[in-house]
């Protein structure tokens, strides 16, 4: 008996996978000898632990706050020539805005002007997304929560535009009729938008715009008096100006404006004021009465962990 013989093309493609099985194991290996660090890291030496990390992670600027206890200890990191960052600092906040959107949500229903299980179409009329050619029923509570069944990707629907060239309600329109990815409450899926129909909610309840109502009613009772929504493209002028991480490197960066996702990304604050938000919110929200499962432990944009009596924003 013989064996089954392997062509040449069959033979190249197993070599093929090997030697790139031993690139990426080569690659692993540079990586660890690299960036292994068997110090240990304490209160002590805490401004050596960002300066490590950035320089490993290759972030330019950072600006960290810490509580300890009743004291503030604020830590920076600026390898940028002619820039400086300290505790007060603007920053762009990305997705971290969704936990004021969610504070915003919290505030309306402590009011009883917003039931958490009512449909979304209670508050937004023209709602009607489509799960297997239905009408599907989403609530205010699969928003916060990120289980609405609306499409990661519908990122992508966000139109680009300042205040005044785009509305909330444009953006939201966008998705009205979408069709989910799946049953509303069942599945967790991160989608940004999700945090922009909660806005246009917040208008339509308050008769505000979202952000007039998170200046007044959230920002102000934190006593972040300096934090603003980022509206146009002038802003950024107030803003540490971003980097790009690209193959070769790390550039500027001027991030363009999508007012439609205000509510999911677009606030400006600083380390100083976000520690008074950190504090409020240990104070003033029960996370344990927030409905957290194994299979979803997302809710007002924060990721919660029980187990661990942690809490991440998201």
């Amino acid at each position: 008996m013989t064996g089954k013989r392997i062509s040449f093309k069959e033979k190249s493609k197993i070599i093929l996978r090997r030697i790139l099985l031993i690139i990426m194991v080569i690659i692993a290996v540079i990586f660890f000898v690299l960036h292994y660090d068997s110090k240990e890291y304490a209160l002590q030496n805490e401004q050596e632990y960002i300066n490590r990390i950035c320089k490993m992670t290759h972030n330019r600027a950072v600006a960290v706050g810490i509580m300890d206890g009743d004291e503030n200890i604020y830590l920076e990191y600026c390898d940028i020539d002619g820039e400086k960052v300290d505790e007060h600092t603007l920053f762009e906040l990305g997705s971290t805005t969704k936990a004021f959107t969610g504070l915003g949500i919290l505030k309306l229903e402590k009011e009883g002007l917003i039931n958490m299980d009512s449909p979304v179409s209670d508050y937004i009329g023209w709602f009607k997304p489509q799960y297997k050619s239905c009408d599907a029923v989403v609530t205010v509570r699969h928003l916060m929560n990120h289980s609405s069944g609306i499409p990661v990707w519908t990122i992508s629907l966000i139109p680009e535009g300042s205040e005044g060239e785009i509305t909330l309600e444009e953006t939201v329109r966008k998705i009205a009729n979408v069709k989910l990815s799946h049953n509303p409450g069942q599945i967790h899926e991160y989608a940004t938008i999700n945090y922009d129909v909660l806005a246009l909610i917040i208008e339509n309840v308050t008769g505000q715009k979202y952000e007039d109502y998170i200046t007044e009613t959230v920002l102000k009772a934190v006593g972040m008096n300096e934090s603003f929504f980022r509206t146009s493209d002038s802003d950024r002028q107030r803003i540490f100006t971003g980097r790009k991480a690209g193959f070769f490197g790390m550039w500027q960066y001027d991030a363009p404006t999508y007012y439609g996702n205000t509510a999911a990304g677009y606030l400006a604050s600083y380390t100083a004021e976000l520690v008074k938000w950190m504090r409020y919110v240990r104070k003033n929200i029960d996370f344990d009465s927030f409905q957290i499962t194994d299979a979803n432990n997302y809710y007002a944009g924060w990721n919660l962990h029980p187990d661990a009596q942690e809490l991440k924003v998201s």
